[in-house]
């Protein structure tokens, strides 16, 4: 068995995840350019507008420049795209993810079928999570925090458990009791190394490179992020619940029965 079904210490969440990404390269990447490229396509569109209004603003003033920012509906689509390709891939990740793992043979297709017979319920959590730790946040950050790591592997629970939004949240929470220090540090370390990267590339010339670069950095965190909880599901299982592999493969069997898919076992 290539990855350990058992609890897993920091260092074993963060190497099973990082060994995974790189064994699955090809497969995640073709995941994270379906989420990558239509915020770069937005984002590239907000900062042409607001750079060549910039310049009108140069002729109009005599040389004085000032800010433009996009209009309103541009923001709107941003940010409607931001949420729509976030919450789509991470829960198509996350559904990729646990049964590669185990070694299931699964396709990007099948990632996508999967999301779609589920996508009430992904965001209408997706919802409410984000209102409660946005919430929290603001009335005081440690509630916030609290909620964003006692929901980490809210989308793996959404994904193999027949479960509403509501009851997925809660059993998140459950499984992550005694879990959230490990969460709270693999999260630190992964944000940590992504904000290296970006102040390297932050010092090569060039506003579209920076927002290449920017994309493409917040899309590896974003699938990353994604694969990292869905280990960690499968860790906090074995924490709270007495459960082997088999366990473990006929919970993702039965939901793959339930969208439809061939429930074979190809163990590697």
């Amino acid at each position: 068995m290539k990855y350990p079904i058992k609890e897993l210490s920091i260092v074993e969440i963060l190497s099973n995840s990082i060994r995974f990404s790189i064994d699955n390269f090809t497969f995640l990447a073709v995941l994270a350019g379906i989420w990558f490229l239509p915020r770069l396509a937005i984002s590239l569109i907000s900062e042409t507008y607001s750079v060549t209004h910039e310049n009108i603003g140069f002729a109009v003033w005599s040389g004085t420049m000032y800010l433009s920012h996009p209009p309103l509906s541009v923001a709107i689509l941003n940010l409607f795209v931001f949420i729509l390709t976030d919450t789509i891939c991470t829960a198509a990740v996350a559904w990729s993810v646990t049964q590669r793992f185990l070694g299931f043979d699964i396709s990007v297709r099948d990632c996508f079928l999967a999301v779609s017979s589920r996508i009430g319920r992904i965001f209408g959590a997706s919802i409410l999570s984000g209102l409660g730790i946005v919430f929290g946040s603001i009335l005081c950050l440690i509630p916030g925090v609290y909620l964003a790591l006692a929901w980490f592997i809210l989308y793996p629970v959404l994904m193999y458990e027949d479960l509403r939004a509501t009851e997925a949240m809660a059993r998140s929470r459950n499984l992550m009791r005694g879990q959230k220090l490990r969460a709270l540090a693999v999260i630190v370390i992964t944000t940590a190394a992504a904000l290296a990267v970006s102040l390297l590339f932050s010092i090569i010339p060039g506003l579209y490179f920076s927002i290449v670069a920017s994309a493409a950095i917040a899309t590896i965190v974003l699938v990353f992020n994604a694969a990292m909880a869905s280990v960690m599901y499968v860790s906090a299982r074995c924490c709270i619940e007495p459960i082997s592999m088999e366990t473990l493969i006929q919970t993702i069997e039965a939901a793959r029965e339930n969208d439809g898919f061939c429930s074979e076992h190809a163990p590697n």
